[in-house]
């Protein structure tokens, strides 16, 4: 009993040593823990910031190219519509310049024809008609001409009629009468003929003398 008795305060102690360390073992535990929860959570929450600065960085860069191909896009653009309208610009006046090459060619076409048809008018009328004119014409002047040789051949076999009486010659031919300007003028005999004509009157004049 008396070693019962020694012992039980010092197997209490130990107990409650035993407690005590493993209170403190357990509170450790939950430090340790917690700390190690703490670091892990700031370690997540660095590593979320960190996550979080590089999609920030990445979506920046990704509109700083957007951006980039957009204005280059844009300027491409500009480019295309202002190398199409210079383009169109170029086509139009080519277009002008045919048209007017082919109103020049029209009215070229048109004075040829013109030059055309009054070449035919004057071969089919023009001409001919000249040529009648002159045709009247010369008929006239050769007429008037024979008219005025027979008269002057009349004239001149009068004034050399002698006044004492001969021996009877051959009679004249009678110089003819000047036509009627009423009636229509016979076509005139050639010139050379009207000038045999009064050659021979002149013979016999002088025949009958």
């Amino acid at each position: 009993g008396y070693l019962d008795a020694l012992g039980k305060p010092r197997i209490a102690q130990v107990k409650r040593d035993a407690v005590i360390a493993q209170a403190e073992a357990d509170r450790d535990s939950m430090i340790r823990s917690a700390q190690a929860q703490q670091s892990g959570q700031e370690a997540k929450f660095l590593a979320d910031a960190k996550i979080a600065e590089a999609q920030r960085d990445y979506q920046m860069n990704v509109a700083t190219y957007q951006a980039s191909v957009n204005l280059k896009k844009a300027e491409a653009d500009l480019a295309y519509d202002l190398q199409k309208y210079k383009t169109g610009q170029l086509v139009k006046a080519e277009e002008i310049q045919v048209s007017i090459v082919e109103k020049q060619k029209q009215i070229e076409l048109q004075q040829q024809e013109i030059l055309r048809k009054q070449r035919e008018l004057e071969a089919n009328v023009q001409k001919p008609a000249d040529a009648e004119r002159y045709k009247v014409e010369t008929l006239a002047n050769a007429r008037k001409f024979q008219l005025e040789t027979e008269a002057a051949g009349a004239a001149s076999a009068s004034k050399a009629t002698p006044a004492s009486p001969k021996p009877k010659p051959k009679k004249p031919a009678a110089s003819p009468k000047r036509p009627s300007s009423k009636r229509k003028a016979k076509p005139p005999p050639k010139p050379c003929g009207k000038k045999r004509s009064r050659s021979s009157n002149t013979i016999r004049l002088r025949s009958w003398k």
